[in-house]
């Protein structure tokens, strides 16, 4: 307003119009570079989070009031993923002990076969320190093998098996069930 204003006069104010034009060029840089910044800022906490990395930390000293909130938001939501992939990880410990102690041989694998699961039971009662594929449980027992591949999910049968020499009587038991990962299976033995 005030640069039309001064440029219209019939007697135009050079120096003032001057110090006006050079002050809107002076703000407008100053705005597409704080747009860019901030674009910039939000380009890094997004592709933070796509990529799982929660230690970024934006810097909330000798800034403006509304960057700083901007980046103390931006660090408390990366710090509430970072909480939560303790707390994941946790869980996840925490079920691994107890599958780990727990005496009923538990074998999970995938609907290609691929074993995912494994507890220390069914290492000791297969005596397979690896077992990468359900297939491999053929060279253990052709009728384990046969009885586990024809289980429907939920059914229970009752078997004898000579395993490592010796007889065991085992009731075994097949689960399926579907994560974002696909189907799976759950033997107990």
């Amino acid at each position: 307003g005030l640069l039309s204003y001064s440029t219209s006069r019939t007697e135009p104010w050079i120096l003032t119009n001057i110090f006006l034009g050079l002050l809107i060029v002076g703000m407008s840089i100053a705005l597409f570079s704080y747009v860019e910044r901030f674009q910039k800022e939000l380009g890094t906490f997004l592709m933070s989070i796509k990529h799982r990395d929660f230690s970024l930390n934006f810097s909330t000293v000798n800034q403006g009031k509304n960057t700083r909130q901007l980046h103390e938001a931006f660090n408390t939501i990366l710090g509430s993923y970072r909480d939560l992939r303790v707390e994941k990880e946790v869980h996840y410990q925490y079920l691994q002990n107890i599958i780990e102690h727990i005496r009923v041989a538990l074998i999970c694998f995938k609907a290609d076969g691929e074993v995912v699961l494994m507890n220390q039971a069914a290492h000791g009662l297969l005596g397979r320190p690896y077992l990468g594929n359900i297939n491999g449980l053929n060279k253990v027992s052709d009728v384990l093998y046969d009885t586990i591949a024809s289980l429907d999910p939920g059914e229970q049968v009752l078997k004898k098996l000579v395993l490592k020499g010796e007889l065991h009587h085992l009731a075994i038991h097949k689960s399926s069930f579907k994560l974002v990962e696909g189907a799976f299976n759950l033997v107990s033995l």
